[in-house]
């Protein structure tokens, strides 16, 4: 008798920890962010002030590998995107708005990453996690993310991602889409669309 409650004490405490260990984690395993080299952002757009480079992210293994999510499943798609100032002084991020359309002309709204970690939280059925891990994880998020805020110094550039939510039905993950950049605050910076092969 006395054999068996050490036994059943044993495996409870040994249940307990290794429940604590996996809530303690982090929900999704990002990688440290790391930004695509130039060349690999092959769609451009250069104006008199500021040059673009932009590449969907497309391909489910890489998007996997980076963030340990998958995107498109969960109706995200994230969009890359280089920002350098060609201007001889500083260009203002404040009041740049990027617009994403499909071939059908729909616009796709754009999400905050906070937005998009709903989704990605949602469509995998994450409900058990420890705070610190989220938190964690949701920061490193943040980061992947292109700012919205302060400037570009002359010849600077600023890389990160944008998120956009896909309508509901679809499926064609490869379909042409057209970026759009607007600047409220400098009309001058708009340029023309960007097509996202």
């Amino acid at each position: 008798m006395k054999t068996a409650r050490i036994i059943l004490i044993f495996t409870g405490l040994a249940a307990m920890s290794l429940g604590a260990v996996g809530c303690s984690r982090e929900p999704f395993r990002i990688q440290p962010k790391t930004d695509s080299q130039p060349e690999a952002l092959t769609n451009v757009a250069a104006g008199k002030s500021l040059s673009v480079r932009a590449r969907a992210l497309r391909d489910e293994n890489e998007s996997n590998d980076r963030f340990d999510a998958n995107h498109l499943l969960a109706g995200v798609m994230p969009v890359e995107i280089r920002l350098e100032n060609t201007a001889s002084g500083p260009v203002s991020l404040d009041g740049i708005r990027f617009r994403l359309r499909d071939a059908k002309g729909t616009e796709w709204p754009a999400l905050t990453p906070d937005q998009s970690v709903k989704r990605l939280v949602k469509y995998y059925g994450v409900r058990a996690y420890a705070v610190d891990g989220f938190n964690t994880f949701r920061e490193k998020y943040r980061g992947y993310g292109l700012p919205a805020t302060g400037s570009i110094a002359p010849g600077a550039t600023v890389q990160g991602y944008l998120f956009f939510r896909m309508p509901k039905d679809t499926r064609d993950f490869a379909q042409p889409l057209t970026l759009v950049l607007r600047s409220e605050r400098n009309p001058a910076l708009a340029l023309d669309p960007i097509r996202l092969d």
